[in-house]
């Protein structure tokens, strides 16, 4: 049967031009009235593969409608991709902004007691300035000063000029009688307004961008300037306040990585600035908190977000001096965060940049101008000249 049909060249001819005229072997098949399997055998019975000889399928032109489907599906692929891959970029950014502000510094944090005293009869010291509570953005009015004090982001700037200018001089002046080959410079929060109440998300002078962006423009020069006249290390430590916070309610243990002050004045400071040639150490706990060693004793460093207490009569010293004897793991505690500029026992407070607001006048608190806090550490004695650093600045000045 088979040399018969390879004899057969009619047979063939018809066989071949069923599949060559059909799309598929079913097609074929029954235009030859035969089964699929007989059909494909046949063929490879003469070496041949039946699907080869079939005729290739043409593409049918699309209908408009479909095209454009086809098109706005294609497009929403790629900016799904693309967005994708913007939101991965971001997030590489995000974790390597965090991982460089909390990697631990190159620098201990400690400034030692050199073991020979200075032929120069110096006496052994590091002069400690402490900013904070600067709160760049919000807004003070006479009116509700009662007619005391004014504020917005130029005096904050003009006040930060006249502090930077003031702790210079004080800087200066104490190296007349002390080594001062260190420098201990304190942000300890509050840097920024922030928006965590509704009153100043309608008050501010700016929002956060432009809150952080005048941080970092008054900050940055200040610093640059401490580097230059420190003979040794410039120690930067910079601590997170509550106002800075983007979070409604206030995180312990991952407040850092909330911060705009960590992310919009820190961060950029440290890149900025960098170490100046091993000038200056950073040091940016993840923490709220920090200790520092200073000439063989234990410096504590907090905002001071923890202590609950104006409504006593005592003010904040009873609470902050039972919070400082219950948590006793350090010689000295420095704080910001009430706006005043005080010292007592091994509590220091700085105070602000702001002064007087219908805050203070609604709270019935005493007024204080605005003003910063600065001071001598001796080896020997500890706290030494105790500044309270004026910051005023007249309308001439601030315009």
């Amino acid at each position: 049967m088979a040399a018969k049909i390879k004899q057969d060249p009619k047979e063939y001819a018809r066989r071949k031009n069923a599949l060559e005229s059909s799309t598929t072997i079913h097609e074929a098949a029954a235009k030859l009235n035969l089964p699929d399997t007989q059909l494909i055998q046949w063929f490879a019975r003469r070496g041949e593969d039946a699907r080869k000889l079939l005729m290739p399928e043409v593409e049918r032109p699309r209908a408009p409608e479909a095209i454009s489907q086809a098109r706005r599906e294609a497009a929403k692929a790629a900016a799904k991709a693309a967005e994708m891959k913007a939101l991965s970029s971001r997030l590489v950014q995000l974790e390597d902004a965090l991982a460089f502000m909390h990697q631990a510094p190159e620098v201990p944090p400690l400034i030692r007691t050199p073991s020979a005293r200075p032929k120069s009869g110096k006496r052994i010291a590091t002069p400690v300035f402490t900013i904070s509570d600067t709160h760049f953005g919000e807004s003070v009015t006479l009116a509700e000063s009662l007619g005391t004090n004014e504020y917005n982001l130029e005096i904050a700037a003009a006040r930060m000029r006249k502090c930077w200018d003031n702790m210079l001089w004080l800087r200066a002046d104490m190296a007349r009688t002390q080594t001062c080959d260190d420098t201990l410079l304190i942000l300890n929060g509050d840097i920024v307004s922030g928006d965590i109440h509704d009153e100043l998300r309608e008050t501010n002078d700016g929002g956060l961008r432009s809150q952080c962006d005048a941080a970092f423009e008054a900050l940055l020069p200040g610093i640059r300037e401490f580097a230059a006249v420190t003979p040794g290390t410039l120690h930067v430590v910079c601590i997170g306040g509550n106002h800075g916070r983007l979070t409604h309610k206030q995180h312990i243990k991952n407040g850092a990585e909330h911060s705009a002050e960590h992310l919009g004045v820190y961060d950029p400071l440290r890149r900025v600035v960098g170490t100046m040639g091993g000038k200056v150490a950073w040091h940016i706990p993840a923490a709220e908190r920090y200790l520092f060693g200073l000439h063989e004793k234990r410096i504590a460093i907090q905002h001071g977000t923890m202590i609950r207490s104006q409504g006593g009569i005592g003010g904040t010293l009873v609470p902050m001096t039972r919070w400082t004897t219950r948590t006793n793991d350090a010689d000295l505690y420095i704080f910001g965060h009430f706006h005043e500029a005080d010292a007592y026992g091994k509590i220091i407070k700085n105070g602000s940049l702001i002064g007087p607001s219908g805050y203070t006048k609604w709270l019935g608190v005493e007024d204080r101008p605005p003003e910063q806090v600065a001071f001598v550490f001796d080896a020997d004695a500890g706290v030494r000249r105790f500044e309270r650093v004026s910051v005023s600045v007249g309308k001439a000045a601030a315009a």
